[in-house]
């Protein structure tokens, strides 16, 4: 029987790394993404239609490569010659042609802000942070995101005072609350999390200067993820607060300016909810450096 090879692309730091590490596992694998585990780095196996990401391996068709692969939890991988070698067969990994970051460019818009957390309003969701929009970016009182969920209920505080220690440039405030929010909520990445990488990003990579307070919250994030969330989690927010480039949330910076077409909706495909609580927290961002008069 010939032997399944499918072909795959990953960011070169990526390829350095895990290549390096040798054998790894299948921490966990869904409809969506699977996540591989070498050494101490972790991986995500996903569709190429979620773009560059600095800790992503891509596929055309992920559905077609994890089923082939035979893909499971638990499950073990090999490495040779620039391959993963699973038990359906061989993932051959290579570099993603060069292409520099989309970087944003112009001042953030009010309308495209506003537009964004009306956007995350319309979903009507009742699970995850998102219930949290209306209040937290579009100044409605907070009582009926509140009620949503309990997780929205525990949020609220750490993140209505992690903006205001951020608009007031208080360094003091940022870590506690950061400490509060890592690892509030269910899945592969908690809801918080997610609220706290579209925030790191968004500062990192759409405010023209750190406040002392910015750089005050993307340390803490990076160094207390590690024992406040699981290790998907952390590895994602690590590689964002470490610099690394996602080109889905690049887009989205992008439109929010009006230099690019609006990504909103791109990033909404991510995962479950995902998507919209990066979103959620890329605009609390923009709000808060559009506050600022900054880019």
């Amino acid at each position: 029987m010939k032997e399944t090879v499918i072909n795959a692309f990953a960011d070169k730091a990526v390829l350095e790394r895990l290549f390096t590490n040798g054998p790894g596992e299948l921490l966990a694998v869904n409809s969506k993404a699977s996540y591989l585990k070498a050494g101490q780095d972790v991986y995500m196996l996903c569709s190429a239609d979620l773009g560059i990401t600095p800790i992503g391996i891509a596929v055309d068709d992920y559905a077609a490569a994890a089923a082939a692969l035979r893909l499971s939890a638990g499950g073990r991988f090999d490495t040779a010659d620039n391959a993963l070698v699973f038990r359906g067969g061989v993932l051959r990994v290579q570099p993603y042609p060069r292409r520099a970051p989309q970087e944003p460019w112009g001042t953030f818009r009010t309308e495209r802000i506003e537009a964004a957390a009306r956007l995350l309003s319309a979903l009507g969701r009742t699970s995850g942070l998102v219930p949290l929009a209306d209040a937290l970016c579009l100044g409605a009182a907070p009582e009926k995101g509140i009620a949503a969920n309990p997780f929205c209920a525990k949020a609220y505080g750490p993140l209505a005072r992690l903006m205001d220690g951020l608009a007031r440039n208080d360094v003091e405030a940022v870590p506690a609350e950061v400490k509060r929010l890592l690892g509030l909520g269910i899945g592969l990445t908690p809801s918080a999390d997610d609220v706290l990488c579209g925030m790191a990003y968004t500062l990192l990579h759409g405010a023209r200067k750190l406040t002392a307070a910015d750089m005050e919250f993307v340390n803490a994030v990076r160094r207390y993820a590690p024992e406040r969330t699981n290790l998907i989690s952390a590895a994602i927010l690590k590689a964002v607060t470490d610099g690394g480039r996602f080109e889905m949330m690049d887009n989205v910076l992008r439109g929010l300016t009006g230099a690019g077409e609006d990504g909103t909706q791109r990033l909404l495909t991510i995962g479950s909810s995902s998507g919209s609580e990066m979103l959620l927290g890329i605009t609390i961002a923009a709000k808060l450096i559009h506050g600022r008069g900054q880019l």
